[in-house]
């Protein structure tokens, strides 16, 4: 074996034609032990790095979704003045309220069947 270049001289070194086999495979062994051993250690800073931007990525969703029932509220509250005029401020309530309930249950009577539908199967084993 020759070394291609200095660096990979300094990491793998061109045995002797004297080496016996136990010392090269004590070599491959340490050799092998250390790539496994960065390959970990790259791969657990890799998981590290996702699972923070995976972080980042949820707290923003969550202060965004917070703002926006925030600005549902407001809405709700325009919408509901905006009614008063021409119902009275408890029938415009009542009505868009009543309204809010409606679409809420229709999603999540469809959520449910959606769920129901997707559930995994039993587990069963071949003795059933």
């Amino acid at each position: 074996m020759h070394a291609v270049n200095e660096t990979s001289a300094e990491y793998y070194p061109t045995p002797s034609p004297k080496t016996s086999v136990a010392v090269l495979l004590s070599d491959l062994a340490n050799h092998s032990a250390a790539l496994v051993k960065n390959e970990l250690e790259l791969f657990a800073t890799e998981l590290h790095e996702k699972a923070r931007e995976y972080r980042q990525g949820v707290i923003k969703l969550l202060v965004g979704a917070f703002v926006a029932l925030l600005a549902a509220i407001v809405l709700s509250g325009a919408i509901i003045n905006a009614l008063s005029q021409y119902l009275g401020l408890t029938i415009a309530a009542l009505l868009y309220g009543s309204v809010l309930l409606l679409i809420s249950s229709l999603f999540i009577a469809k959520g449910k069947r959606e769920l129901k539908e997707s559930q995994l199967p039993a587990y069963s084993s071949i003795a059933d």
